[in-house]
């Protein structure tokens, strides 16, 4: 359709702006760059604006060509200011200008213009997130840098409209790739206290890892550095933890093992590269660079196996340690109760000797009154009482007896009636029997056989 168009209209404003828009979509700068002079050339007032932005973000992606990075940089400012001084709203012209004032590194301006921009634009132009994220993590502000990648990525995510790459999945690769840098130069700045403090380092290079290895999955091609760093990472990490020790930060034979895993799964990768490099193919990352990798790889696949074992060793001396402990305050623990149990036996022992030597006390007093001490009481109804706590006084002999597991001696049991006798405790005559008014003394009532 667009072949079609330029064919009928070749010079039609529309027609070069929709060509141009593709050429940049390919990054084809050279193509792009020409298609938009000629529509600034026209002087169109409703695309003239347009053409001058569009050749600002071309100059600015062009900042790498060999000895014109200064001539490009003055080129993409001075476009920008054009925009601005004829329209001073213009908020994607005030974000390309704040591009350059970071280039040139002034942050402090830059960040001043890219938060005027996204306060008038309402996060409309992705861009500008993109750029607040790199000022903050210039600025060493990690977690705010981390922060506008994500609100870029939440801004661009299924548009299906590239910012900075060829591709939707590349452009979010790239993104990704900010995102697993932010990370580790935040765990590098933690790992420079070198004691305590520097205990989070670890689980930021983790997450590093974790982007990279998104990001690596974006792109259709073979990147290899950034295989490279995320092998990179993986050994940054290892570093950390096996000098977890020296610093004084506790670790555990699971990330000593995650680490190992980590070494020995880049140590292929990368001697791979160097073999390639050695083949001649084109490798972006020189041969001393990969030697020095590889035998740092390999000293701390060593080093890191040695570390293994010894925390292996120290955890399950601690999970016996932890055993011993547990068994002895479990002994512990059944001792007490034992102890608490017995006490409440004894307690419950002297409690029934009491309640029995009261109702001995008592009914000793309760026989030896004389009968004019009780007035109320007829003769019948007090034997019949002495009768009947005689016999409660037995009954609980014989429970206390029970329990101990022991007998009487004096006393075999509860009375029995029949054949002319009595309730109550009945002796055998002889040795055995109760002997005269001793029976009385050993708080024993023998009933005689009635005549």
């Amino acid at each position: 359709m667009v072949l079609s168009r330029i064919a009928v209209a070749p010079g039609n404003p529309e027609v070069l702006t929709l060509v141009g828009n593709l050429h940049l979509s390919l990054c084809d700068w050279q193509p792009a760059q020409s298609v938009f002079d000629q529509l600034l050339a026209q002087k169109v007032p409703n695309v003239e604006a347009y053409s001058m932005l569009s050749l600002g973000n071309i100059y600015f992606n062009n900042l790498k060509t060999p000895k014109r990075y200064a001539k490009h940089l003055q080129y993409a400012a001075d476009f920008y200011k054009r925009i601005l001084n004829k329209d001073k709203a213009n908020a994607y012209a005030a974000n390309g200008l704040g591009t350059v004032l970071a280039e040139k590194a002034d942050l402090i301006k830059a960040k001043e213009t890219f938060s005027r921009v996204r306060e008038v634009s309402g996060d409309a132009i992705p861009d500008t997130l993109l750029n607040l994220g790199h000022i903050y993590l210039a600025q060493k502000k990690h977690p705010e840098a981390l922060q506008m990648y994500q609100n870029y990525l939440n801004r661009t995510r299924g548009s299906g409209t590239p910012i900075s790459s060829k591709n939707q999945n590349e452009d979010e690769g790239e993104v990704l790739q900010y995102i697993a840098f932010a990370y580790f130069d935040w765990a590098k700045q933690t790992e420079m206290h070198n004691n305590v403090k520097a205990a989070p380092a670890d689980e930021r290079y983790s997450m590093c890892i974790k982007y990279l290895e998104m990001a690596v999955k974006k792109f259709r091609r073979e990147n290899v550095v950034m295989k490279y760093n995320l092998c990179m990472t993986k050994l940054q990490a290892a570093n950390c933890v096996l000098q977890k020790a020296d610093r004084g930060i506790r670790r555990t034979s699971k990330e000593i093992q995650e680490a190992l895993d980590g070494l020995v799964e880049s140590l292929p990768i990368v001697e791979q590269f160097l073999q390639w490099k050695n083949d001649g193919k084109k490798v972006q990352i020189s041969t001393m660079t990969l030697n020095v990798f590889i035998a740092q790889c390999k000293s701390n696949i060593d080093a890191a196996k040695q570390h293994l074992d010894e925390e292996m060793k120290k955890e399950m001396e601690a999970a016996e340690v932890r055993r011993i402990r547990i068994d002895t305050a479990n002994r512990e623990r059944k001792k007490k109760e034992i102890e608490i149990l017995e006490k409440k036996e004894e307690e419950q022992k002297r409690t029934e000797e009491l309640e029995k030597k009261v109702c001995i006390l008592f009914l000793f007093r309760l026989i030896a009154l004389p009968q004019e001490c009780l007035p109320i009481f007829s003769s019948r109804l007090r034997s019949s009482l002495i009768s009947t706590f005689i016999h409660l006084f037995l009954i609980m002999l014989a429970i206390g007896n029970g329990e101990n597991g022991q007998g009487s001696g004096s006393c075999r049991g509860m009375g029995r009636r029949g054949k002319g006798e009595e309730g109550g405790c009945r002796e055998k005559e002889g040795k055995e029997g109760c002997q005269g008014g001793s029976a009385r003394r050993r708080g024993c009532t023998c009933v005689r056989r009635r005549s």
